[in-house]
């Protein structure tokens, strides 16, 4: 998954799954970055002391923008659907999950499966 141009240093820092996190509570914020380590430090408890350590070392006393990246949440939701639909839950189930309705998600499962027999075809084509 590609993150934005403006996350991709902070990503290498402190991997995707942390950044998807800052991004999914902060999505469209600015956020402080203090230029020591603190207890009160509003991304301490979410980043731990050696990522936090990490990000402070790399822009510490600035302000960091965090993008909404609504693609990047899409593709991942996506994907979560789909995983959970291949554990046996329901549309319905889906549905009230991610509170989406039940033409999205068909619509997201019927997406996976035409990549899917794309990409077989492909394969025997060749």
């Amino acid at each position: 998954m590609a993150l934005p141009k403006s996350l991709r240093d902070i990503e290498r820092l402190i991997g995707t799954e942390k950044t998807l996190e800052i991004v999914g509570a902060f999505g469209g914020q600015k956020l402080t970055i203090p230029s020591r380590l603190n207890d009160d430090w509003l991304l301490l408890p979410m980043l731990g002391t050696e990522l936090g350590l990490r990000l402070i070392d790399f822009c510490g006393g600035s302000q960091l923008r965090i993008p909404i990246c609504k693609s990047e949440k899409a593709l991942t939701r996506n994907q979560q659907i789909m995983a959970d639909r291949a554990n046996g839950l329901t549309l319905n189930a889906l549905t009230t999950k991610y509170g989406l309705a039940n033409t999205t998600i068909s619509a997201i499962l019927n997406s996976k499966q035409k990549s899917t027999l794309s990409e077989s075809s492909l394969r025997v084509a060749s």
